[in-house]
């Protein structure tokens, strides 16, 4: 089986204010490990003063990114999950004796208060999701520690060790480079002291410093005073210059104030013609109604306008004050969150739903999507495809099986009053198989016979019990997806091949459910009737259509080719993610090509329902009829229509 190659692709790293994405995003992850944040700000290379101003930039900055591609958000993510490998913390004897990590950890999902288990013995999450990616490896690299891992976990499990933390350290040689400082390689002046620079300022032909020299200047004449002219122009420049001018007067003397002021008096008055007003009515008691639009606004600005009376101003209330209604709340904004990653919430104009703002199970729903890929991303990096009926089905368990609520998405009438469901936990018609085959992918409903299995065990097993299977279940259909993902030709590019996408889409979707089911049945010790159900809820797992479906994908068969049982032989020719052509040489030796066109849309997949079985359609070149085609079938069948 080959081993999956890492993507040569570095994620981005800008520059922002002088400090790079990667070293923001380590602080980040440093000090989510424990290590203070004045050590993390010196590893990163990022001064102490300047981390408020660098916090709030950057996390603005993701923000826009969460509400525009979100390619900068996933590279943080890149970063601060890479920044996790550079802290370094002794946990003896969790991290060198397997059978001491096994008892701990199973002691710590058993516990009544998983966090209090952990503070008791001064560790934290990160600890915990460290110590899991660790044996992790450990035991799908080993396969000594693999069946020692085996045999403990068919053992009843031992008392909890005693765990001697040490303070968690970076490591030297991720440390971030310095950047050597401003001028630092100008020559820099010799220091001299303030005692020494003081000379008697009677004899100024001595130097007043001690490092200068003193210089005979030539004799300098004052300069001249500089005449303004106007060089004419047009009327603006005459006049801004002629302002100026004006400005520039002194202000008259008392005198000649006077005299203006007599002057003005011996002038003949003019007075203008006025039409005299009609005396002011007594204002009456009711409130004057609004003036007619018809009046200009002059005179309706100027008439009076009556005042109500305020009200007495009522005394404070004890009571906390009630939250603004929905239409007076402010605009929602993106919370400033000291990581990466946002949860967005889309606006929803159907007439039927609320506010996705203002929803709770949405709101629960999208949350339980960080919880379930928080843990995901603690104990590893995540696949390079997931299940959609795994991630939706765990997004509504979290947010629904412990408060009582089996509806999800209310449906509203006219009113506002809820009527219906979108989804309901509370039962299931068709198992993950069925399902799969009835759509033809996964959606949202796909996985509904989990929700209805975790509904049903809430009334059987104790609550403690089900979090702890809940939290295995979802660490189990990681490792299913991981195992899928290292082979060959589970994540090549695909775009014609439907027989080979629609297989691995079935795959992920079965294995990630079955993967859930035993998991949280094995925890429960298969006790539950419905742990027993595995057939009716997980459906078929179509073995012999994986291995058939995996040896008659065209990107599996290629150009070497597959011999059919009547001698003819098919054969693809694939450039990249798409297939260019197909070609059948027949018994005699003569070749016939079929070529593919993804602008055209060929080959056409066809599917049948009931089957699933999926045909690929060439269009048959030279051939008389416009719509002949000839197919080629999951089932190796060369078919002609």
């Amino acid at each position: 089986m080959a081993e999956r190659t890492a993507d040569p692709t570095p994620p981005a790293d800008p520059e922002i204010a002088g400090v790079a994405l990667s070293a923001y995003a380590a602080v980040l992850a440093y000090v989510a490990e424990g290590v203070p944040l004045e050590q993390s700000l010196e590893h990163a290379a990022i001064p102490v003063a300047a981390w408020p101003q660098v916090e709030a930039t950057w996390s603005a900055r993701l923000a826009e990114s969460a509400m525009e591609d979100g390619a900068l958000v996933e590279a943080c993510d890149q970063h601060r999950l890479a920044a996790q490998a550079h802290v370094d913390r002794k946990l003896p004897p969790l991290d060198t004796e397997l059978r001491a990590w096994l008892d701990f950890f199973r002691a710590f999902t058993a516990a009544e208060d998983p966090l209090g288990f952990l503070e008791a013995r001064g560790l934290g999450e990160g600890d915990v999701f460290r110590l899991l990616g660790f044996w992790h490896e450990r035991i799908a690299a080993d396969e000594e520690v693999r069946n020692e891992a085996t045999a403990l976990l068919a053992a009843a499990p031992g008392p909890a060790p005693e765990v001697r933390p040490e303070p968690p350290t970076l490591k030297a040689p991720t440390r971030k480079p310095r950047r050597a400082a401003k001028g630092q390689t100008k020559q820099r002046t010799a220091s001299v002291a303030l005692s020494e620079t003081t000379q008697a300022l009677s004899n100024i032909s001595e130097p007043i410093l001690p490092f200068l020299q003193p210089v005979s200047a030539p004799a300098v004449s004052p300069p001249l005073r500089r005449v303004r002219r106007w060089s004419g122009g047009g009327s603006t420049s005459r006049r801004r210059w002629r302002s100026r001018a004006r400005s520039r007067r002194r202000s008259p003397s008392l005198a000649e104030r006077r005299a203006r002021a007599s002057a003005a008096l011996r002038r003949p008055r003019i007075r203008h013609y006025r039409r005299p007003r009609a005396p002011r009515r007594a204002p009456s008691s009711r409130p004057r109604a609004r003036s007619s639009l018809s009046r200009s606004r002059r005179f309706r600005s100027l008439s009076p306008r009556p005042r109500r009376p305020r009200a007495p101003r009522r005394a404070p209330s004890s009571r906390p004050r009630a939250r603004s209604s929905p239409s007076r709340s402010r605009r929602f904004e993106l919370p400033l969150r000291r990581n990466c990653s946002y949860i967005l919430l889309g606006h929803s104009t159907q007439p039927t739903r609320a506010h996705p703002y203002l929803e709770r199970d949405v709101v629960n729903h999208e949350l339980g999507h960080a919880l379930h890929y928080g843990l995901w991303l603690a104990s590893g990096p995540l696949g390079e495809r997931l299940s959609t009926a795994a991630n939706e089905a765990f997004a509504d368990i979290l947010a629904h099986v412990f408060d009582g609520d089996p509806c999800h998405g209310k449906v509203l009438d006219e009113g506002g009053t809820p009527v219906d469901c979108r989804r309901r936990m509370d039962g299931y018609e068709r198992s993950v198989s069925d399902a799969f085959w009835g759509f033809g992918r996964a959606d949202h409903e796909t996985g509904q016979s989990l929700r209805q299995l975790i509904w049903t065990l809430r009334e059987e097993v104790p609550a403690d019990a089900l979090r702890a299977a809940i939290v295995d279940g979802i660490a189990a259909v990681q490792i299913a997806l991981n195992q899928i993902d290292a082979e060959p030709l589970a994540n090549v590019p695909i775009f014609d091949d439907e027989i080979l996408a629609t297989r691995y889409r079935f795959v992920r979707e079965y294995d990630a459910a079955s993967a859930f089911f035993r998991a949280v049945c094995a925890r429960l010790g298969d006790a539950p009737p419905a742990c027993g159900e595995h057939a009716q809820r997980i459906g078929d797992p179509r073995l012999a259509m994986r291995e058939a479906w995996l040896a008659n994908a065209p990107t599996s068969i290629g150009r070497s080719g597959v011999t059919l049982a009547d001698g003819r032989r098919v054969a693809f020719e694939l450039e990249s993610a798409l297939i260019r052509q197909m070609t059948v040489t027949l018994a005699d030796g003569e070749q016939r090509s079929y070529p593919g066109d993804p602008d055209l849309g060929f080959p056409e997949a066809e599917r049948e329902p009931t089957s699933g079985r999926i045909t690929l359609w060439f269009p048959e070149p030279g051939s008389t009829a416009p719509d002949a085609m000839v197919g080629w079938t999951s089932d190796g069948e060369l078919i002609a229509r």
